[in-house]
């Protein structure tokens, strides 16, 4: 038997809907011997779910889908006489930005778009967006989106658990993500906020929320392999206790929940290297943005340098590390070398290439050199690389090795 029989031979006695959980607990009691690991079972939930937004994923599965996703991990039947499923979207906006795209790949580099244009454009992906969210989360069954572990959390707190739960948002069942990295992340932040330490995040403290699986309080009860002992997760400093939510992925009343990412070592070094940047920011991911958008108000490149921002934040210089490259210390080093000093995202190196360029940020190569952060004021240190540029460059073209 597979394991998509298996589910199959559940929903066959079952007219109602049925969680992960629940569904996982029927399969082992007609198989004692767990023959699937419950990923393996939740992946098939996934793929056979017809109207699942990452059943495309499982291409194989979704051909032969049979079940119908009543979102936060609940699935029930298809009945492909009601449940009307929408394969495309036909929002007007979706042609206008594809007519965007087309126009955009003939235009000269020397051509920027107007200001006037992006907005126009930003105006057309809010309405998809918001026709997409309105589809998907507007639903009775839907609850409040994240799973934050209090309800009385400030704006910001709520926009930076977000963020986080993004970040860790890669092949993986988003459910999973927002339901128990929502609880957990929530409460990181708000304990960062509140104590301005990133020890929080350091696995030799024994008030991390990132620590080795052999360190987990609760590790017997769900049958942490030895050979993983060296792994780590993330958890949280909260119980369970009557989190509805979390009891349905079969978390006890009395222990602390733990979230595992598809790729927690490379989400670990961008969760530690946005938090220290945003140190500079009172750990505020808005006062960050603002920063952004008054720095770049009259850059007709605003969009993409906001972004580019975003990216510096929390994905540059990650890579493709593995648990053994996760050593605080080192980790807390790499991620200060990538101050931004107080808002700034263009270091020397790319300004320097950027008035050789005409201005041209976003349309140039650039190198970024970080280096140790001194005690110089940045003023300083900028004017010094522009004399040496300069320099640099009248020798260059003095000893006739930069003329046309």
């Amino acid at each position: 038997m597979t394991c998509k029989e298996a589910i199959q031979e559940v929903f066959e006695t079952e007219n109602g809907e049925l969680s992960t959980g629940e569904v996982v607990s029927k399969i082992y009691e007609r198989h004692p011997d767990q023959p699937w690991k419950r990923s393996t079972i939740s992946a098939h939930l996934i793929g056979l779910s017809i109207n699942h937004s990452s059943s495309h994923h499982y291409p194989s599965m979704r051909r032969h889908a049979f079940l119908w996703s009543l979102g936060n991990g609940r699935f029930r039947r298809w009945n492909r006489e009601t449940d009307q499923v929408h394969e495309d979207a036909t929002s007007p906006a979706f042609s206008r930005i594809d007519e965007d795209i087309k126009t955009s790949e003939h235009r000269p580099y020397d051509q920027p778009r107007s200001l006037e244009k992006q907005s126009r454009t930003i105006r057309d992906i809010f309405e998809i967006t918001n026709f997409i969210d309105n589809s998907r989360w507007h639903t009775a069954t839907n609850y409040n989106l994240i799973n934050f572990y209090k309800e009385d959390l400030s704006n910001d707190t709520r926009l930076l658990t977000h963020w986080l739960c993004y970040i860790t948002d890669r092949q993986m069942e988003f459910e999973r993500i927002w339901d128990i990295g929502g609880f957990i992340f929530s409460d990181l932040v708000d304990q960062i906020k509140a104590t301005k330490s990133l020890q929080l995040l350091n696995p030799q403290t024994p008030s991390s929320f990132f620590v080795k699986r052999r360190d987990y309080l609760y590790k017997d009860q769900f049958k942490f392999k030895k050979e993983d002992y060296e792994k780590y997760l993330f958890v949280s400093h909260q119980k369970v206790s009557n989190n509805s939510i979390l009891l349905e992925y079969e978390f006890k009343e009395h222990t602390s929940p733990f979230f595992i990412s598809r790729y927690y070592p490379s989400d670990y070094l961008s969760i530690l290297y946005t938090l220290t940047i945003l140190q500079d920011y009172d750990f505020n991911l808005t006062r960050y943005i603002i920063r952004l958008l008054n720095f770049l108000r009259k850059d007709d490149q605003l969009i993409s340098k906001v972004l580019f921002g975003l990216y510096l934040l929390s994905y540059e210089g990650i890579g493709q590390p593995n648990h053994s490259d996760i050593k605080f210390g080192q980790n807390m080093e790499a991620a200060e070398k990538l101050n931004f000093g107080g808002g700034y995202i263009i270091e020397n190196a790319m300004l320097a290439s950027a008035i050789e360029n005409k201005l041209k940020i976003s349309q140039v190569k650039v190198r970024i050199n970080y280096h140790h952060i001194s005690g110089i004021p940045r003023g300083v240190r900028i004017v010094l690389g522009l004399l040496i540029f300069i320099i640099r460059k009248g020798l260059k073209y003095r000893l006739g090795y930069d003329r046309d």
